[in-house]
């Protein structure tokens, strides 16, 4: 039997079983990777757009467009775009592009996936701008029919033209929008799969959750034995297909959406993250607008981190596995000599909780204290916004930031999913408050983290931070 070679597919479809649908979760992740860079291009034109076409508009004077309240914002005009939904959160414009160019590359590799966004599909809907939109599904439409011809050599059928609702500025900038977004997609594909063989190239384990499969026939089976109900050969594990109903994605196109309207860009994140069987295997953290220190992504300007048990590691986008995930590879090859022993007591003694800073009172400033007693942080956290910068201040953070504790509801699946498909493969943990892992099944009206999140890039400071709050009587009083 051929086995699939390991490049990209933008469809994934390359083993559908008779009766059964089937995904391939590599070409997932990477569709999921460079969509999700592909929607840091809108995220910022619009972030760049003036609200009345001028760079000298009165921006005190303008509200949200569905009648909301005043918003501080940025000078340069990009709250025309926001605006405040039923349950009091802010949106932008930004939000839904987003999340559309990520659905569409995502349902171009599997329709049959769960989704999961942060979005409802009303505020996807609403934008101002699609000139990335219209050139991400132009692309993926070549990607996929990669004949041309039939379409007149664009990729498009006449259906497409007669819906499409870009007006004569946006189908000016559409072949440089074009071509910027098939630069991404290509990179991307080339670096995940130079990641995947290396992974392979180190003889790892592949993880119980990836090694369980269906063979071309639809008989159970493992990878590591060769051997399942049947008996005879199976599916490479460089296949990475599985049944599409043990997959869901979970995506926040703009995490710090408030910052975002109010120009603190810094704080802004995209998170995507893929679960198999209520498990996180790779998750994506984008700044779309960069990250201090970090490589840019060709010319989009969009810094991110990736990996999970998929790639047995966690990355930079055209740049090297972060170093977190570098040691722990060495630390389960060889172990430490006692000149890193001594090193790892003192960067014990110097690690700081991160957490937002109206949110630093109550329980979580006490077991924050606890934990400092006992010298295991310091007992001054950092202040910082967003989920998702959050995450990557523990993944990449230069502080010695180790532990984000909020264990009350205030954050949602698609907040914490990429977090903590990462963190698990750089020796940390994410949970709720009671040390259980989160339950990503749950559909999207019940997508709030009731019981809060825990997440630390070090499972014996987690399991003693649970261990302090669980055992303690503490009264919240904020």
């Amino acid at each position: 039997m051929a086995e699939c070679s390991p490049s990209y597919s933008p469809s994934g479809r390359s083993r559908v079983l008779p009766g059964v649908s089937t995904v391939d979760v590599l070409s997932l992740a990477t569709s999921a990777l460079a969509a999700a860079v592909a929607a840091s291009l809108p995220i910022r034109q619009l972030a760049e757009q003036p609200d009345d076409g001028t760079k000298d508009a009165d921006t005190s004077s303008n509200v949200a467009s569905n009648g909301g309240p005043k918003d501080q914002l940025q000078k340069n005009g990009s709250k025309q775009n926001v605006r405040t939904k039923l349950d009091g959160t802010v949106v932008t414009d930004a939000d839904g592009a987003a999340q559309r160019i990520i659905v569409a590359a995502l349902r171009h590799v599997s329709p049959d996936v769960r989704i999961v966004g942060e979005e409802s599909r009303t505020e996807m809907e609403r934008s101002n701008s699609k000139t990335f939109e219209e050139a991400a599904r132009r692309f993926l439409e070549m990607d996929i029919n990669s004949d041309a011809a039939a379409t007149g050599g664009t990729g498009r059928s006449d259906d497409d033209a007669s819906e499409d609702n870009t007006n004569e500025e946006d189908d000016k900038s559409q072949p440089d929008a074009e071509h910027e977004i098939a630069g991404i997609f290509q990179m991307v594909r080339e670096e995940i799969n130079t990641r995947y063989r290396e992974a392979i190239g180190r003889r790892i384990d592949m993880p119980d959750i990836l090694c369980a499969g269906i063979d071309s026939t639809g008989n159970s089976c493992d990878y590591r034995s060769n051997e399942f109900k049947g008996g005879s050969s199976v599916l490479s594990p460089i296949d990475h297909v599985v049944d599409s109903s043990r997959v869901s994605v979970l995506i926040d196109p703009l995490d710090g959406t408030s910052c975002y309207a109010s120009g603190k860009h810094e704080y802004v994140t995209t998170l995507v993250a893929i679960v198999l069987d209520n498990t996180p295997i790779f998750g994506v953290i984008c700044k779309p607008f960069g990250h201090e220190g970090g490589p840019c992504i060709l010319n989009s300007g969009c810094f991110a981190v990736y990996g999970g048990v998929l790639l047995n590691g966690v990355y930079v986008a055209g740049g090297d596995e972060i170093e977190r995930s570098r040691l722990r590879q060495q630390q389960s090859m060889s172990a430490p000599t006692n000149a890193e022993l001594v090193e790892v007591s003192k960067s014990k003694k110097r690690r700081r909780a991160i957490i937002s800073k109206s949110r630093a009172g109550g329980v979580v400033g006490k077991c924050i204290q606890a934990l400092a007693d006992e010298e295991l942080l310091q007992g001054v956290p950092a202040f910082i916004s967003g989920a998702g910068v959050k995450a990557l201040h523990l993944l990449v953070g230069s502080s010695d930031e180790s532990l984000w504790f909020f264990p009350k509801a205030g954050t949602s699946l698609w907040d914490v999913a990429a977090a903590d498909a990462l963190l698990r493969v750089v020796g940390g943990r994410l949970s709720d408050k009671y040390g259980e892992d989160i339950d990503y099944d749950r559909s999207r009206q019940d997508a709030e983290n009731a019981d809060g999140v825990v997440a630390c890039n070090d499972a014996e400071l987690h399991a003693r931070c649970i261990q302090i709050f669980n055992s303690a009587d503490w009264k919240d009083d904020e």
